[in-house]
C-alpha cells in the first residue's frame, strides 16, 4: 500500500470544538450584542485579541456557530447582530472573572468613527 495510505489510517481528526471544555468545569454565562452595528470587524479583532491572553479555553456558541475566539473571520461569521444572544463558556484559572470580563466586551457599545 502507498505510505500516504497508511500514514491516512493513523490521521486522528481534530474533535468539534466545542467537545474540550468539560461540562462540569466552566463557567457558563449568556451575553445580548448591544452594538448598533452588531460584531463586525473592528469590534471582533478587540474581543479576539483579549481572548489571546487567556490561557484557558473559551467557546462562544450563538444561531450561526460557534468559535473559540482564535480567528476574527469566524467570530465575524457567526453574524452577530443587534439583540443576538451569545452563550460564553470557559474553563480555565480565573475563569468567573474572564467570563464576566467577555460578556462585557460583547455587550459593549463601540464607538468607532463611521468609514467614509
Amino acid at each position: 500500500a502507498p505510505r500516504w495510505m497508511i500514514s491516512a489510517k493513523r490521521l486522528r481528526l481534530p474533535r468539534s470544538p466545542v467537545s474540550f471544555l468539560e461540562p462540569f468545569n466552566m463557567v457558563e454565562k449568556t451575553a445580548t450584542i448591544r452594538n448598533e452595528q452588531g460584531i463586525h470587524c473592528r469590534p471582533s479583532a478587540m474581543i479576539v485579541r483579549f481572548a489571546s491572553e487567556y490561557s484557558g479555553q473559551i467557546m462562544v456558541t450563538g444561531e450561526r456557530g460557534a468559535t473559540a475566539l482564535r480567528s476574527i473571520l469566524e467570530l465575524m461569521a457567526m453574524e452577530l447582530f443587534p439583540g443576538t444572544t451569545v452563550n460564553i463558556r470557559v474553563n480555565g484559572p480565573d475563569e468567573e472573572r474572564f467570563c464576566d470580563d467577555l460578556v462585557d466586551i460583547f455587550q459593549t457599545h463601540f464607538d468607532f468613527p463611521a468609514r467614509e
